[in-house]
């Protein structure tokens, strides 16, 4: 599987090589990229354009503390429970 930033694939580099029916990627930057698969017998498949847009670091600290708030809730309310009994 190659990954480019250029739609022609000039700047193409190989991410993957193998017979997997599946890969993950991640730590991609915000920014448009192009795959494409490359066949044994070089036969290459259409590409395809993804668009990787992040949250904002905001909202993802935001995210967090509510997380966090609902965690120590519960755990609080199962420590009351279990005093209780």
């Amino acid at each position: 599987m190659l990954i480019a930033t250029r739609s022609d694939f000039s700047d193409a580099r190989t991410v993957y090589r193998g017979s997997a029916a599946g890969y993950f990627l991640s730590g991609l930057a915000n920014g448009e990229y192009y795959f494409r698969l490359e066949g044994k017998s070089g036969a290459v498949s259409a590409p395809v354009r993804l668009e990787v847009m992040h949250q904002s670091l905001q909202r993802a600290i935001w995210l967090s503390a509510i997380g966090m708030l609902v965690t120590l809730a519960i755990v609080l309310t199962i420590l009351r429970g279990a005093r209780d009994e």
